[in-house]
């Protein structure tokens, strides 16, 4: 009962209030950007619905016996912002909820995934602010989790993730900026056996160059605590009366361009490293090493886009089998293409395509996934 209450209260009782986050690249990205321009009045909001069709041709993301459906899905994405007078806060509110419905899978009728963030921050002068964000997050969606220390490989996974995120933030001479921050999160599963907290200690810092370019690193350090997990042995037998725990070091670099005045050709460029470590003999430790490249077109009433994602896991302990004692080993690849069209003013039609391809020695963390949609966007 515990679980079901904190997974409605956060899905509906929280959105108005709290924020998106997403998989390897934060909201703080882009919904508190200080590039992005905002209009010059008291309150302000957006609003986009987006209804969308299409095929997946393995939805489980199953090594073996895959599952293909059609699908139809729906969104809509907030944003809603104060902008104050001198002296006084900001406040921004952002939600983002997604419902996907297949019509021919077993074990899976539907996706969800309800994620929203609210900010409020103060400039205290020309350098300086300091502010704080609470995140929620609900997802009941099919993932691949056992990259990252988990001992399911992939299934639907429900959890509720909460954070408390405050921050000081820098703006200096000449486009330099740099951002500290104290991140408090807390995970509720499902299967409770997963349950987690996490304190965090981020920072970033970079540089914004003409015409909106900009460049920048990140740092963070984490301390993951399970309620219910325990250690493995370097075989992979739980040892009993243990609690698990991990640390992770994470450190990104971005790049971001554009490449001609009229901004109309922009490319990031991302790459990072991850070492996570636990508290026992090192079965769960790893190292991720990750790269990613993107290329957007805007041309008019198009916008053009294509991505490409690769990671690879190392790691320290674990092996393939009890059978076979190599060092496992897994990476993934992911492309992306997509085209929008503007319509008029607030309707766009946009097609999309995904492939997801992940490749192991051990079988059973084998696939492939392809995705191909189009919709309709209407912004009001």
């Amino acid at each position: 009962m515990l679980h079901k209450w904190i997974k409605y209260f956060s899905a509906f009782i929280l959105i108005p209030h709290l924020l998106w986050s997403q998989d390897d690249a934060t909201l703080d990205e882009w919904l508190f950007n200080d590039d992005i321009i905002l209009e010059e009045r008291l309150w302000d909001r957006d609003i986009n619905l987006r209804v969308s069709t299409g095929y997946s041709d393995n939805v489980l993301l199953a090594s073996v016996f895959e599952q293909g459906s059609a699908f139809i899905g729906a969104e809509v994405e907030m944003f809603t912002w104060r902008k104050p007078q001198k002296g006084q806060v900001d406040i921004h509110l952002y939600l983002d909820a997604m419902q996907i419905h297949y019509f021919d899978v077993d074990g899976i009728d539907n996706e969800r995934l309800v994620i929203s963030q609210g900010q409020i921050s103060n400039r205290l002068n020309e350098r300086w602010t300091v502010g704080a964000s609470i995140q929620g997050s609900y997802v009941d969606q099919v993932y691949d989790i056992s990259p990252s220390g988990f001992e399911l490989d992939t299934t639907t996974l429900e959890a509720v993730d909460l954070k408390f995120t405050p921050f000081i933030k820098l703006k200096y001479n000449n486009g330099y900026f740099a951002r500290v921050a104290v991140d408090l999160r807390r995970d509720f599963f499902r299967d409770s056996m997963f349950d987690f907290t996490e304190p965090a200690l981020e920072f970033y810092a970079g540089k914004r160059f003409d015409q909106g370019s900009s460049i920048r690193f990140d740092y963070a350090y984490a301390y993951r605590f399970f309620d219910h997990r325990e250690q493995r042995n370097t075989s992979g037998f739980p040892l009993r009366g243990t609690s698990l725990e991990w640390e992770s070091h994470t450190l990104d670099g971005r790049w971001e361009h554009y490449w001609n005045k009229d901004k109309s050709i922009q490319n990031r460029t991302k790459i990072g490293f991850k070492w996570n470590l636990d508290n026992g003999d090192g079965y769960y430790d790893y190292s991720l090493y990750k790269v990613s490249e993107s290329i957007i077109f805007y041309l008019n009433k198009w916008v053009i886009e294509g991505e490409f994602a690769y990671k690879y896991y190392d790691y320290t302990i674990q092996t393939v089998s009890f059978d076979d004692p190599n060092g496992r080993y897994l990476s993934q690849m992911n492309t992306m293409f997509k085209v929008e069209r503007k319509v008029s003013e607030n309707w766009k039609l946009y097609f999309e395509y995904q492939r997801e391809r992940s490749h192991s020695n051990r079988t059973e963390d084998k696939y492939i996934a392809n995705r191909a949609l189009i919709g309709i966007d209407w912004l009001f």
